[in-house]
């Protein structure tokens, strides 16, 4: 392995084409400067985008994510983190400790929880998040990947839906809804 991003074929075809460019274009909205971004994209595979006016992101701790899904393998998180957060998309960090759900930009402000015990959080204006090239689709060791990945144009995860999954997470965890 090289260390840069290697191009995916399958939901979105080879870096560049189609709907994954579509999301690049799309997230390289939130890059201060869009060419060193798909440079980080291409060495890294993860580039550092702003939230807060493109999107914000609700990080969710690895352990409330595996509550709320009733799973642990990659493919069965990936397939009920889809189905509760209506398709938005959403990422696992490197290693998999935390899982990122993009949501719209400004949902911090109406947020009804601050971060709680278990860790879950809404990023928003002012946070730079590490986020994966949307070709990279496949779960790897040490690599971030999108678990639902952007559809561009498309929706975003619905506030109220990453809500519930984290009151549901905390009941499961014993941190109360």
């Amino acid at each position: 392995m090289t260390g840069r991003a290697e191009p995916r074929t399958g939901a979105y075809g080879p870096a560049g084409a189609g709907a994954g460019e579509a999301a690049a274009r799309w997230l390289l909205g939130a890059a201060p400067d869009r060419a060193a971004a798909r440079a980080e994209w291409e060495t890294h595979g993860v580039a550092l985008l702003w939230c807060g006016e493109v999107f914000s992101a609700v990080r969710l701790p690895a352990a409330l994510v595996y509550a709320a899904t009733a799973a642990r393998e990659p493919g069965a998180v990936d397939a009920r983190l889809r189905d509760a957060l209506c398709g938005g998309p959403v990422f696992a960090g490197a290693y998999w400790r935390r899982y990122y759900a993009l949501v719209r930009a400004g949902a911090e402000r109406e947020w009804a929880w601050e971060r709680d015990r278990t860790g879950a959080e809404c990023l928003g204006e002012g946070t730079r998040l590490g986020v994966p090239h949307p070709d990279l689709t496949e779960c790897r060791p040490g690599r971030a990947y999108w678990c639902v990945p952007p559809r561009c144009p498309g929706p975003l995860c619905p506030p109220a839906a990453v809500s519930r999954f984290v009151a549901l997470g905390r009941l499961l965890l014993g941190e109360g809804a």
